[in-house]
């Protein structure tokens, strides 16, 4: 199994959506060897979750 370690969130309180209407989480994580830095959870307006790594 692996296990994955969030080292930074950013999170703006009373966020607005984006033009397609979905707020975004922003976050750094550490997976095994791998460090990620700007990932994020997107909930869409359809109520999904979706994430992404830029």
């Amino acid at each position: 199994m692996n296990d994955i370690t969030i080292t930074g969130l950013s999170m703006i309180k009373n966020s607005k959506p984006n033009a397609a209407g979905a707020k975004m989480l922003a976050f750094n994580c550490e997976v095994r060897i791998f460090a990620l830095s700007g990932c994020a959870f997107v909930k869409t307006t359809k109520n999904g979750l979706t994430t992404n790594a830029l």
